[in-house]
C-alpha cells in the first residue's frame, strides 16, 4: 500500500496549497451553516509578508467565495491591540521563526523590523539533542504501559513495528517539546555574558 503525504498548506506562513485552503473553508462554512457571500473576512499575516502573496490570496477569496469585505492584518499589530496598546515593541516567536516588530498607531513598522530564523522547533532539535547526548531513552506514551504490582510501578514496553518512523518521531518530539516548554529556563547572566553586540 502506498503512503499518501499530504501537502502542507501553509510552508512558512505562506498558502502554497489553495486546495487544502479551500476544503478547510468549505468545512468550516458548512458546520457553522454560513454563506461566505453574506460576511466580511479577517486574516491575520506574519510581519514579513510578501505583496504577491498577499494580492494573490486576496483575489482567490473574492472570486472564489464572492466575499463582501476582506481586512487583512499583521498578527503583531493584533497582539498589541489584544494588550490594549496601539505603540508598543511586539516578540512574536514561532516554530521556526523570531520576529521583534516595532507598532506605531496601529501600524507595524517594516522597515524596523527584525527576523531571526530561531523558533521554537530549533530549541526542540537542540533540547533533544542535549537529552539524546545524555544517552536518555525518551519512549513515545504509545510505547509502554505502566501497573502498580504490590505498590511498586512496573512498567511494560510495547513493541509496535507498523509505526511510522515519522509517526514515532513525531511523538518523542512532543514529549520533548513537553520538557522544553516545562522545565527550561534561560539564564540572564549566561545570556549576557554570551551576547556580543554587532559592530
Amino acid at each position: 500500500m502506498a503512503t499518501v503525504r499530504p501537502t502542507p498548506i501553509l510552508i512558512l506562513s505562506v498558502v502554497t496549497n489553495y486546495d487544502g485552503l479551500d476544503a478547510i473553508l468549505h468545512t468550516t462554512l458548512d458546520r457553522l451553516s454560513l454563506e461566505a457571500k453574506e460576511h466580511p473576512i479577517l486574516i491575520t499575516e506574519p510581519s514579513l509578508h510578501s505583496k504577491e502573496h498577499r494580492l494573490k490570496l486576496t483575489q482567490h477569496l473574492f472570486e472564489k467565495y464572492q466575499i463582501p469585505a476582506l481586512f487583512i492584518c499583521k498578527s503583531s499589530v493584533l497582539s498589541a491591540f489584544s494588550c490594549g496598546r496601539s505603540t508598543s515593541l511586539v516578540l512574536e516567536s514561532g516554530a521556526n521563526t523570531t520576529y521583534a516588530v516595532p507598532v506605531h498607531d496601529g501600524y507595524a513598522l517594516q522597515a524596523s523590523m527584525v527576523k531571526c530564523d530561531i523558533g521554537g522547533n530549533y530549541l526542540t532539535e537542540e533540547a533533544a539533542k542535549c537529552i539524546e547526548g545524555k544517552k536518555v531513552n525518551v519512549v513515545p506514551r504509545y510505547g509502554f504501559t505502566k501497573k502498580m504490582v504490590n505498590g511498586q510501578p512496573i512498567v511494560d514496553y510495547q513493541k509496535f513495528e507498523l509505526t511510522d518512523p515519522s509517526y514515532d518521531k513525531y511523538c518523542r518530539y512532543d514529549i520533548i517539546r513537553d520538557i522544553k516548554e516545562s522545565l527550561l529556563t534561560l539564564s540572564a547572566e549566561v545570556a549576557m555574558d554570551t551576547y556580543s553586540t554587532p559592530r
